[in-house]
């Protein structure tokens, strides 16, 4: 589509062209329309084209009109960074793979059953990841159906410096504005991931929160919902699902009060519990 639209507009670096116009100065009601017909990877290239390309289309900011968007950072793959991306109405999905490698990283990108991979030398595989995220954000005007965080570390295999916290500082430091999503999904430890999480999206669009433990533990932690009560997102949002956490009696009064609908899924259940 990038490659249709240049050569229609005939905006090639032609020196006989008396009649030439840059892409970058046209007017922005024809920028708009240009943008709007491009999907995000055509805009991302778009924008590397010039400086000038570049302010023009962070003027505007296109809509890159992504319905889900899947961010892993599992304990199995402590140097592999996935995005999981759905675009428009379609189910489709392309699936971005941040490696760290010996000599820098590589990029990889899977879209209907092809693979295309860019390596970078001397470069740290976390600043591309989040500087990538920072663009999808940044041009992510309508609403997402889904925001997914995936935070299952192992201590013992992460490389220095790559916890939970210092993840999280970077995904906020690297999004300027809050996210606006519907549902917001997440695999955490405890309760301070879950919050440092709820607190990166905005809270008036937010309808439904999904909280996931440890699914491969043999043993169920705790969470402590009066951490998270405190939050606006947890006050707004209206349905909520839990699995892999134990509770206590206040804790399910609690839940039953502030949301239209709750579901727990627990190993045990005590019968006190259920009795409100």
């Amino acid at each position: 589509m990038l490659n249709f639209l240049l050569k229609k507009l005939k905006l090639k670096n032609d020196k006989t062209n008396k009649n030439h116009v840059s892409l970058a100065h046209m007017p922005d009601v024809v920028m708009e329309e240009i943008l709007d017909r491009l999907d995000y990877r055509s805009v991302l290239r778009l924008r590397k084209v010039s400086r000038g390309l570049r302010y023009t289309i962070d003027q505007i900011k296109p809509d890159f009109q992504l319905r889900k968007f899947h961010l892993h950072i599992r304990k199995f793959h402590p140097h592999r960074i996935p995005f999981q991306i759905w675009i428009g109405e379609s189910q489709k999905r392309d699936y971005i793979d941040y490696r760290l490698t010996e000599l820098g990283c590589t990029v990889g990108c899977y879209k209907e059953h092809q693979y295309k991979e860019r390596s970078f030398r001397n470069t740290d595989f976390m600043n591309i990841c989040m500087r990538d995220f920072e663009n999808f954000m940044k041009f992510q005007r309508s609403i997402l159906e889904v925001f997914y965080v995936n935070l299952y570390l192992d201590w013992s295999l992460t490389m220095e410096k790559m916890d939970s916290d210092a993840i999280l500082d970077r995904i906020r430091n690297s999004n300027k504005k809050l996210l606006k999503t519907e549902k917001l999904e997440m695999e955490v430890r405890h309760e301070a991931e879950a919050k440092r999480i709820l607190s990166l999206v905005y809270p008036n669009f937010l309808k439904s929160i999904t909280i996931y433990g440890d699914r491969n533990s043999r043993s169920m932690s705790k969470l402590k919902i009066d951490e998270l009560e405190v939050l606006e997102q947890w006050k707004n949002a209206e349905n909520l699902k839990i699995w892999g956490f134990e509770w206590d009696e206040k804790g399910v009064e609690s839940l039953v009060g502030q949301f239209s609908m709750v579901k727990l899924n627990t190993e045990v259940v005590i019968m006190n519990d259920l009795v409100i």
